[in-house]
């Protein structure tokens, strides 16, 4: 029986509550990714998978669209917005041990979100659109967002980026010259290649995207890119986002 299955059955004997990554997935200790997709009742909803293949698990089940997740440091938690109508839009954080919400409803002047990112202390997410940034302090009671002031917008810039290695040597952005995404380092980019969508980091030595309708991952140091092969995905798999897990391996 694998870790995951006894922590599981050690749950139950404890009398806790069980989620549908119980027996499946340790939050935090094990790698994975979360997508958003569309499931077989054509939900917009997020969805979990060991992030070396395997079977996806549906985490959300709502009438609501879900986007732009991100996993939070230690990988137990993750932010995305849930998105009512073209002006009701509030953010989301989902314990992922316990299926728990903690939801706060954006201000109008959040007119696009862009991205979001986590403080390494997993206590604030920041929020980016074209304006600016926010940031929500979740240990607060009730939760708030405020506008982030202007003295520390690279510091909330920083944490809504997707970064490449370890040490950090490259950031992933738009390509400066052309259509598409690059690794960026001081003057120097490289394209990530044609029809890449979402990039994001993927642990500390690879670089990962969609294309073609499933994920690839690609090493910093060169080579072929793999495609974990993962079961029950869901439609239009787009917007991953990684934890590497205890260990730091994908």
């Amino acid at each position: 029986m694998t870790r995951a299955a006894w922590l599981g059955v050690l749950a139950l004997a404890a009398g806790c509550s069980v989620t549908p990554l119980t027996g499946k997935l340790v939050p935090g200790d094990d790698p994975m990714v979360v997508v958003v997709g569309e499931g077989t009742d054509g939900a917009t909803d997020l969805f979990a998978a060991p992030a070396g293949g395997g079977s996806f698990i549906r985490l959300t089940f709502t009438r609501q669209g879900e986007e732009l997740p991100r996993l939070a440091p230690d990988g137990r938690r993750v932010a995305f917005l849930r998105r009512y109508d073209s002006t009701t839009v509030e953010l989301a954080v989902l314990d992922l041990e316990t299926m728990g919400e903690v939801r706060v409803r954006l201000p109008v002047a959040i007119g696009h979100p862009e991205h979001l990112g986590w403080a390494p202390s997993a206590d604030t997410v920041v929020i980016a659109d074209a304006g600016g940034f926010f940031a929500v302090a979740l240990a607060k009671s009730p939760v708030v967002i405020e506008p982030v002031a202007a003295a520390a917008t690279a510091r909330a810039d920083s944490l809504s980026r997707e970064w490449l290695g370890d040490p950090i040597f490259a950031a992933i952005r738009p390509c400066r010259a052309g259509a598409g995404f690059c690794a960026i380092a001081d003057t120097t980019e490289t394209a990530l290649g044609s029809q890449v969508r979402d990039p994001i980091r993927w642990g500390a030595a690879a670089v990962a995207y969609v294309r073609d309708g499933r994920i690839a991952i690609r090493p910093l140091g060169g080579g072929s890119a793999s495609h974990p092969v993962w079961s029950e995905a869901p439609d239009h798999l787009r917007q991953p986002t990684h934890h590497p897990g205890r260990t730091g391996h994908s």
